[in-house]
């Protein structure tokens, strides 16, 4: 068999599969606006908005519930003061047991996601969130010392909606105040904290 013979058949081959993988790449990357999951509603189309996951998410369902474009929205990491607190996170427990961090509720307007949180302490074994009229979420907080970054994130972050009840506890093996610093994203109304 003579492969020079072919050679040409080759080639043109390789170069319209190249052309195929090209225009299906570009076709793929001019798609519309990305759409977002969200259980009660279905699929949600939100235009100009490229974020995903937990801040798309945030976006679609603040953007639909206050009608207005995801552009007049801003997406910021958590504050204390978001969550009703003067200026950290500390906490301290009377003794063994389940100890209130925090009692407030979202503020109009904001809509807020829990990721996470960071704790370096010893005497807190749990935090449990309570978002709505719902126990949400329940995170191990022992095993988070042991690491070296001392972090936690959530696969599956918890949303509290704007004016929904957020309580926040954690679970004191001895009496104690440490501090266990909660990350979260939050969507607001442009001009509420940043511009």
């Amino acid at each position: 068999m003579d492969i020079k013979k072919y050679l040409p058949y080759i080639i043109a081959g390789g170069l319209g599969i190249g052309i195929i993988y090209l225009v299906t790449r570009q076709q793929v990357a001019q798609q519309a606006a990305p759409q977002v999951q969200i259980p009660e509603m279905g699929p949600v189309a939100v235009p100009g908005v490229v974020k995903t996951g937990v801040q798309g998410n945030l976006l679609a369902i603040a953007s639909q519930q206050l009608g207005i474009p995801a552009s007049q929205l801003v997406v910021r990491s958590l504050r204390p003061e978001d969550l009703g607190l003067t200026a950290s996170f500390n906490v301290t427990a009377a003794g063994v047991g389940w100890t209130n961090m925090v009692n407030t509720a979202v503020a109009d307007n904001t809509f807020i996601s829990f990721d996470g949180c960071s704790y370096g302490g010893t005497n807190f074994s749990q935090l449990r969130i309570q978002a709505g009229a719902r126990t949400a979420e329940y995170w191990p907080l022992t095993w988070i010392a042991g690491l070296q970054s001392q972090v936690f994130y959530d696969t599956t972050p918890t949303i509290a909606q704007q004016l929904q009840p957020v309580i926040i506890d954690v679970y004191a093996k001895a009496a104690a105040t440490e501090s266990i610093d909660i990350m979260g994203t939050v969507v607001e109304r442009r001009g509420m904290v940043v511009a």
